[in-house]
């Protein structure tokens, strides 16, 4: 029964800790909003050729740009999640080794 409270304790512990480091470092940094990065193309106040050539080029650059900016989105999240699933199997590894020393010692 003193292994279960210390076992669950220890869990307990590191959910807190990693919560917390979440909460202070997740508000820190703050991941680019595409809005920011990129201006939005404004419509020509004329039509002549120039202007409306110029007007589709830069919306079509404009829409490159929103796509690969959600494909880098999507790249992170892969990143942010297999980092994650280290992490949960790293903890989940000690915890075991953790439960082997209390139950069998050195």
């Amino acid at each position: 029964m003193k292994k279960l409270a210390v076992t669950t304790a220890l869990i307990l512990v590191i959910i807190t800790a990693s919560a917390s480091m979440g909460f202070l470092y997740g508000n820190l940094i703050t991941y680019p909003s595409f809005s920011m990065e990129q201006r939005r193309p404004r419509k020509p106040f004329s039509d002549d050729e120039f202007s409306l050539s110029n007007y589709q080029r830069e919306a079509e650059e404009y829409v490159r740009r929103g796509k690969e900016y959600i494909e880098n989105c999507d790249q992170d999240i892969l990143s942010i999640q297999r980092e994650r699933d280290d992490a949960l199997d790293e903890i989940n590894s000690f915890i075991r080794e953790y439960n082997n020393f209390a139950k069998y010692g050195y």
